[in-house]
């Protein structure tokens, strides 16, 4: 096992590809509860007719 360990640790003092991994910020709670209350308000929307949506179709037409 600390062969192995070795050996990792060797190989990636010797490459010239590494790089460094960037933090990604989380969501807080308030963002996340905020996304919930727009989708919430959206399918309010819709069920009055006031809001159309978008097919599965034309979504993927978009991509």
């Amino acid at each position: 096992m600390q062969k192995t360990t070795n050996t990792i640790i060797t190989s990636a003092k010797e490459t010239n590809e590494a790089c460094m991994v960037q933090e990604v910020s989380c969501m807080t709670k308030e963002e996340i509860l905020s996304g919930f209350d727009n989708a919430l308000h959206e399918l309010k929307s819709y069920r009055e007719g006031k809001l159309e949506l978008k097919t599965l179709e034309d979504l993927l037409n978009e991509l």
